[in-house]
């Protein structure tokens, strides 16, 4: 029987995934200013592990960040730039890496969501594991976003109420 488990966050791992910033509602000036500051996170980040940096400009990504440690994907497309609650959450299955989908609705879908379309967001996580080749297990539609959960590598799992249990998130859905 395959033991599957999600790694801790301090667990070694093989990279970082960045979306580069876009959104007007959520960027200003362009997000040419975001840009900026996402190239020095990027750069820091490539010195000690690899940096998978989506974006739909390729080219200007590729003029920003150059470097052994960091692979530019180009798209997929997204809503927004948080990688962080909409890239896949990884598990461990038998040894191999496997890509948690799980549905994302804006932090709360119609009910209390930060935006309104969320639909290239919500396919970000299936995109991202279909062009790293890696296997998805989808999760929805059980709404969650990555930054909620946590592990400690050994079976313990802390979740964020307000986030799973929202009336915007699961409803249906009790403590």
């Amino acid at each position: 029987m395959a033991t599957r488990r999600m790694p801790a966050e301090w667990e070694e791992h093989s990279g970082c995934i960045i979306i580069m910033p876009k959104r007007a509602g959520s960027w200003r000036l362009g997000a040419a200013p975001a840009e900026k500051a996402f190239a020095e996170v990027i750069r820091a980040i490539s010195k000690s592990e690899r940096v998978y940096v989506c974006t739909d400009n390729p080219d200007r990504a590729a003029q920003l960040f150059c470097g052994d440690n960091v692979t530019v994907l180009g798209g997929p497309d997204t809503d927004d730039a948080w990688a962080r609650d909409i890239a896949p959450t990884f598990v461990i299955d038998g040894g191999k890496v496997v890509g948690i989908n799980w549905e994302f609705n804006a932090w709360g879908g119609e009910y209390n969501g930060l935006y309104v379309h969320w639909e290239k967001d919500n396919a970000f996580a299936k995109a991202v594991c279909a062009r790293l080749g890696l296997p998805v297990c989808d999760a929805s539609p059980f709404v969650l976003e990555g930054g909620s959960v946590h592990s400690d590598g050994e079976g313990t799992v802390m979740v964020t109420e307000a986030c799973l249990l929202s009336k915007g998130r699961n409803p249906e859905l009790t403590k």
